[in-house]
């Protein structure tokens, strides 16, 4: 903040150090001048703090939180690393969700800005794949944006929740698996909506140098021949991935055809370690799991919990 000579705050939140989550800070501003985001806006109304960075923290793509008990910024960006996985053995029973769209989707979206070029009001009109003229667009206007490289990207990024984001996905966890955050990307698989297999390992045993694995599901073969196996082991933010040997049918025991990392105790292998505390996904694909985005987190009633939004966000959204 800023004070005047006799101490007193003038100006900004006034937050010490230790109430302020500085890395982030430093991170998202890299982030923005890596992408040439920019907040250039002169404040005339009255506002709160919390409304002035957030509308700054939006130009870079991000919302700011106190989800870690400081002030934070987190931001959504292409390629970012998963926070997270999610499965079977997470989710409470019953409390798997999804709710579809069903309006027509935006076909376009018309992004109004400040050119800073000459400080006039502009529109830019980005239109969604295959639409030669707009019917139906959505209106968005950019507070603090004021070049049109800049407005084009966040003009895109709008028209791409509008296409690709139609679907909710909710779900409800322990407050022991909650290891991510707002703007986290996870790895989600769910049975009923055939994202993988997914659950809890029941054993890993060493066969001469092969490692195989006792599943608490069994696993359908896949026609391609090519399956993976990501296992979250405890103290790990993320799974690592294991090319499976080939088998026939279903099974709930599987070979890996990759040798165990010397940097990872197998499961199993001491009491502090149980194998029920590593979680698996398999699936047909290099990546298992459906790469998700959180929206939202609210904690239960009881705060045994937590009712997690998410959204899917594939390869597409960012191209």
């Amino acid at each position: 903040g800023i004070r005047d000579p006799a101490g007193n705050l003038i100006a900004g939140l006034g937050l010490l150090d230790a109430q302020i989550d500085i890395a982030a800070l430093q991170a998202f501003m890299l982030h923005c001048a890596a992408s040439k985001y920019t907040y250039d806006n002169v404040i005339r109304d009255t506002r709160s703090h919390d409304d002035v960075v957030q509308a700054i923290a939006l130009a870079g793509f991000g919302n700011v939180t106190w989800a870690a008990g400081r002030l934070s910024v987190v931001w959504a960006a292409d390629e970012q690393p998963l926070s997270g996985v999610v499965n079977m053995a997470t989710i409470k029973k019953g409390q798997f969700q999804i709710d579809y769209t069903l309006a027509n989707a935006a076909d376009g979206i018309e992004f109004t800005y400040v050119d800073r070029s000459d400080w006039s009001s502009k529109t830019l009109r980005v239109t969604a794949p295959g639409v030669q003229t707009m019917l139906n667009p959505a209106q968005v206007s950019g507070e603090g944006i004021t070049t049109e490289e800049h407005a084009a990207k966040m003009a895109r990024y709008h028209l791409a929740q509008s296409l690709y984001q139609y679907k909710d996905i909710s779900f409800s966890t322990d407050i022991e698996h909650l290891s991510y955050r707002r703007m986290s990307v996870l790895a989600l698989q769910h049975d009923l909506t055939q994202w993988g297999f997914g659950g809890r390992l029941v054993s890993a045993t060493l066969d001469g140098s092969t490692v195989v694995l006792t599943l608490d599901d069994q696993v359908r073969a896949p026609a391609t021949g090519n399956s993976f196996i990501g296992l979250r082991i405890p103290g790990e933010l993320v799974y690592r991935v294991f090319r499976v040997a080939t088998f026939a049918g279903e099974t709930d025991q599987i070979r890996l055809a990759d040798p165990w990392p010397a940097d990872a105790p197998l499961p199993g292998n001491a009491d502090e370690n149980p194998a029920h505390d590593t979680i698996w996904i398999f699936d047909f694909k290099q990546t298992p799991g459906y790469r998700v985005r959180v929206v939202g987190i609210e904690p239960e009633s009881d705060l045994k919990g937590a009712s997690v939004s998410v959204v899917p966000e594939g390869p597409e959204f960012w191209r």
